[in-house]
């Protein structure tokens, strides 16, 4: 994740500001705007899930099976997951330019942390606070997402009190790499209509 804006200003000098998150970050957003609701005019998230496991009648894309079989892959073998985690979750080929910097980043992980990490996303389960959240809101997801299916955008959508789902034209959970033009296209027409102090990006 990279703040372009270092976290502990975010807060303290923003009086109002629209935040747009990837993945992960798109949820921190959301759930900082829980707690800090008029600090906030606009959330966009892209590929963001509020729970990544399948459980009840939720598709989150995940069985418990999967996910302690990718955990110990993490554990026991890294890089050999990881080699393989960049190409799947970008969906292009390994000499793409986007699996190649993707896997170089997480390369640089040490496997420790790189585990601690995705347990820390992959076994959160926000789905009980979405009803609380009354910032406006804009759900950008892929067609098809290898680590978020269309179920769970779908979800998030509809558990966000007025917000708006958009269904990007293309495929991967990294499009900001893969389709920039597609997520700047998406980008520049919800963000048009912000009357904002600041604009905070995570990714």
């Amino acid at each position: 994740m990279t703040w372009l804006v270092p976290p502990r200003q975010i807060l303290s000098s923003l009086t109002c500001c629209t935040f747009v998150g990837h993945s992960v970050s798109g949820m921190i957003g959301l759930l900082a705007a829980e707690q800090q609701r008029g600090r906030f005019d606009k959330i966009i998230t892209l590929g963001a899930s509020p729970c990544y496991l399948n459980l009840d009648g939720y598709e989150g894309g995940l069985d418990r099976d999967q996910l302690n079989q990718l955990f110990l892959a993490i554990g026991s073998n890294y890089h050999a997951w990881a080699e393989a985690y960049a190409n799947h979750a970008v969906s292009r080929p390994p000499e793409h330019p986007a699996a190649l910097d993707f896997r170089n980043s997480l390369m640089a992980m040490r496997n420790d942390i790189a585990l601690t990490t995705a347990q820390m996303i992959l076994l959160g389960d926000y789905r009980d606070r979405l009803d609380a959240m009354t910032v406006p809101t804009v759900v950008l997801q892929t067609r098809t997402d290898p680590a978020v299916p269309l179920a769970a955008a779908q979800y998030l959508h509809d558990h966000l009190k007025g917000s708006v789902l958009e269904i990007l034209e293309t495929s991967g959970h990294m499009p900001h790499m893969t389709s920039p033009d597609i997520v700047l296209g998406a980008l520049h027409r919800h963000l048009r209509d912000t009357r904002s102090a600041a604009t905070v990006g995570t990714g």
